[in-house]
């Protein structure tokens, strides 16, 4: 059951970067705040395991952004 509410979390955070474009994630996090803190940073880990988007830590504010 959980699995689907974090698969459906990462479908608005992965639409969200294809409307806006890279973003920091804090800025991400804020513009989605229906998403609880866990529930959004485990959406971040599941679109980076699939391999949906890039997350740039050479910058700060971390920024994200989906893989073209």
């Amino acid at each position: 059951m959980y699995q689907h509410e974090i698969g459906k979390a990462a479908g608005e955070v992965w639409r969200y970067l294809d409307k806006y474009g890279p973003s920091p994630i804090d800025k991400t996090h804020k513009e989605l705040k229906r998403l609880s803190n866990d529930l959004f940073h485990q959406a971040v880990g599941w679109l980076a395991r699939e391999n949906k988007i890039d997350i740039n830590t050479a910058v700060k504010p971390v920024v994200l952004s989906k893989k073209q």
